[in-house]
């Protein structure tokens, strides 16, 4: 995640001239950590949950996760929670996202203190 936000740049709209796809709804962007635990899923999911209301993004948003995870059985989780699930691992070419919120990490939600 901190290299996600230290490869964050400031650039001139000309450059969005290049983007071969542009995603226009609001999107989630969440890394997930121990995806394969219940427990770690259980506050990923609650940190995109609260990420989403204190933005104001509609009911079920959209999510993108970009921590290049596979799939697993607990994927039924977040596809009940958000809209659509794809994963950046997936997109091909240089995707733009008109509006995206960066979830925080689970590691550092409220509810991990609890641990």
């Amino acid at each position: 995640m901190s290299a996600l936000i230290g490869s964050i740049r400031v650039v001139e709209p000309q450059v969005f001239d290049d983007c071969e796809q542009w995603v226009e709804e609001p999107t989630l962007l969440v890394t997930r950590f121990e995806y394969a635990n219940l427990f770690h899923t259980v506050t990923d999911c609650y940190s995109a949950h609260v990420s989403s209301r204190v933005t104001d993004l509609p009911n079920r948003p959209h999510l993108v996760f970009v921590d290049g995870h596979c799939k697993t059985q607990l994927e039924e989780t977040w596809a009940a929670l958000f809209s659509s699930i794809k994963y950046a691992k997936n997109f091909s070419g240089s995707v733009c996202f008109r509006h995206a919120v960066l979830s925080p990490l689970g590691y550092e939600t409220t509810i991990e203190g609890t641990e």
